[in-house]
């Protein structure tokens, strides 16, 4: 949440404004005071406190995570009825688990209906604003699964791109699939990460940074 500015005839009075129009409590505010109530020259006008505010970053955690669950909740109503919500709020992420009967009808074919619903699940809590944090959702562990499979898949598609020292291709056509990728291979020190294409035409590549210079000549091979 980026800093916002209150004003009132006091410090406390700003802070109590602060609280009820962004529905947090005071507690849960990281405050700034720009400017103290004070009387101008000869004491004749009193000057209004400014403060700037916003949410410190564990409560703000928290309230990402009700609003998620909220906005879940409100989706799966049309979709399944009723499921069991798990919460964990990670460094990166908040993660949401979905524990249902009916959870081949969340996931859809390769994940593309969990990959449509977290997508509306982060439109519906972020609203446009730059958030700190991804809203995760999963349904019965399916993408904690998935995501250690590609570990392994992974870990030997970047061996064998360095061997030969060519782009090697992840044959993936899930768009989550292709996030985690980027995101594994995020600051390795060897490798990197490129895609081309658009839609269902899409390809992701692992390529050793040796390369990165050669690397329009290089895809165009692939």
């Amino acid at each position: 949440m980026e800093w916002k500015e209150f004003s009132a005839k006091t410090v406390e009075e700003a802070k109590k404004i602060a609280s009820q129009e962004l529905g947090i409590g005071e507690d849960d505010l990281e405050v700034e005071v720009l400017e103290s109530e004070s009387k101008s020259f000869l004491g004749m006008k009193k000057n209004n406190a400014k403060i700037k505010v916003k949410t410190n970053s564990f409560s703000q955690s928290h309230v990402l995570a009700d609003k998620a669950r909220e906005a879940l909740s409100y989706i799966l109503k049309f979709i399944i009825g009723e499921g069991n919500i798990e919460i964990q709020e990670r460094e990166h992420e908040i993660y949401l688990n979905v524990i249902c009967e009916d959870s081949g009808l969340l996931i859809g074919k390769d994940g593309n209906t969990l990959t449509a619903l977290q997508f509306l699940v982060n439109r519906m809590v972020h609203k446009g604003e730059q958030a700190g944090k991804i809203i995760s959702i999963d349904v019965g562990g399916y993408r904690e699964k998935r995501k250690k499979n590609l570990e392994d898949i992974v870990d030997t598609l970047t061996q064998r791109a360095l061997k030969i020292q060519k782009p090697v291709r992840v044959h993936t056509a899930n768009i989550f699939d292709r996030w985690l990728i980027h995101n594994m291979l995020n600051g390795h020190n060897k490798v990197y990460t490129k895609s081309m294409g658009e839609g269902k035409n899409r390809k992701l590549f692992i390529i050793p940074s040796d390369l990165k210079d050669r690397e329009e000549e290089l895809l165009k091979e692939n």
